[in-house]
C-alpha cells in the first residue's frame, strides 16, 4: 500500500510506501512527526495521480490564498520498489492507470482545432459531377471528330483543278437562248460535261434540299428559273429533257453527305425548287400586296 504524504515544514508532497511511514525508524522526518498522510491506495500509479488533488485538499500548509505548490521531494530514501518486489512498475500498469483528465474535472483540457474533412456524401456528389462533365466532354469530342471526318472526306472527294471552277464563270444562265447554247456544247464536248459536274459538286450542302438548291441557283438566274418547270408545260422549258439535269443529278451524288440520294429523291427536290421560284426574292410578298389592293 502507498500513502500520499505532506511535509509540513516545506509544503512538499510525495508518495511513499506505508512501511516507510509506519516504521518511523526508517524515515527520520516521519519519526519526528513532520509528515501527514492524505490518501492511501494499493495502486502506486493511482496514488501518484491523486497527488495533485492532495495538494489542493490538504490543510497541512498555508491558507487558500497560498496553495501548496507541487514539488517533488528530493529524498535520499530508496524507492518503495526496493522494499516491495511486488510493487507495480509504470510500464506494467500503464493501461490501467486513470487518465489525468478523469481526476481533474476542474482543469479544462486543451482543445485542438482541426479542419473537418468533407463528408462522404459531398465527396460522392463531387465525384458524380466530375464524371458527368467528363462524359459530356467525351461526347462533344466524338461529335467533333465525326464532323471533321465528314469535312475531310468531302474535301478529299472534291479536289478540283482551278480550270473546272473557271467553267462556272459562264453561269448562271439568264435566258432560253443561253440554255440552248449550253445544251449544244454539252452534247459536243463530253469533257465539258465531266468538268462541270466536278465544279458544281463543290457547291456542297448539308442536306439534299440545300445541295440541290445551291447547284440550281448556280445554273440559273432567278428570272430564268421562273420560265422552267419539270415537264415543260405552259410554254416553259422542260427541265427533265435537258442534259443539264444529268449534271445536277451526278453533282449531287458527288457530295459525300448526299451520295446515297436516289434519282427520284433528286427529281422531287428539283421540281420543288422550280415550283417555288416565283416565291423567292420577295415574290410571295409582292403577290400578297397585289391581293390587298
Amino acid at each position: 500500500m502507498y500513502h500520499i504524504i505532506v511535509f509540513q515544514k516545506t509544503n512538499e508532497v510525495e508518495v511513499a510506501a506505508v512501511k516507510w511511514v509506519e516504521e518511523r525508524s526508517m524515515w527520520p522526518s516521519a519519526a519526528a512527526g513532520c509528515v501527514t498522510t492524505t490518501f492511501t491506495s494499493n495502486d502506486y500509479h493511482e496514488t501518484r495521480w491523486k497527488r495533485p488533488a492532495a495538494v489542493r485538499s490538504s490543510d497541512a500548509g498555508t491558507d487558500d490564498d497560498s496553495p501548496i505548490k507541487h514539488k517533488r521531494r528530493k529524498s535520499s530514501a530508496p524507492s518503495p520498489s526496493s522494499y516491495h518486489s511486488s510493487a507495480p512498475s509504470p510500464s506494467s500498469h500503464h493501461s490501467s492507470a486513470p487518465s489525468p483528465s478523469s481526476h481533474h474535472p476542474s482543469t479544462p483540457s486543451p482543445v485542438t482545432q482541426h479542419n473537418s474533412p468533407p463528408s462522404p456524401g459531398i465527396l460522392r456528389c463531387s465525384s458524380r459531377l466530375h464524371l458527368s462533365l467528363l462524359k459530356n466532354i467525351l461526347i462533344n469530342q466524338e461529335v467533333m471528330m465525326d464532323q471533321i471526318k465528314i469535312i475531310y472526306k468531302t474535301i478529299q472527294g472534291l479536289e478540283t483543278p482551278s480550270e473546272d471552277e473557271f467553267l462556272l464563270s459562264s453561269f448562271p444562265l439568264n435566258d432560253q437562248q443561253s440554255v440552248e447554247q449550253m445544251e449544244a456544247e454539252l452534247h459536243d464536248n463530253p469533257e465539258l460535261h465531266k468538268h462541270l459536274i466536278t465544279a458544281l459538286a463543290l457547291k456542297g450542302g448539308g442536306s439534299l434540299t440545300e445541295c440541290v438548291g445551291r447547284i440550281m441557283a448556280a445554273l440559273f438566274t432567278h428570272s430564268l428559273s421562273k420560265q422552267i418547270n419539270w415537264r415543260g408545260v405552259n410554254g416553259k422549258i422542260g427541265f427533265q429533257h435537258l442534259q443539264i439535269k444529268k449534271l445536277v443529278t451526278v453533282a449531287v451524288r458527288r457530295n459525300r453527305l448526299t451520295s446515297a440520294a436516289t434519282d427520284k429523291e433528286i427529281d422531287v427536290r428539283i421540281t420543288k425548287w422550280l415550283q417555288n421560284a416565283a416565291d423567292r426574292n420577295g415574290g410571295r410578298n409582292e403577290r400578297r400586296k397585289r391581293r390587298k389592293v
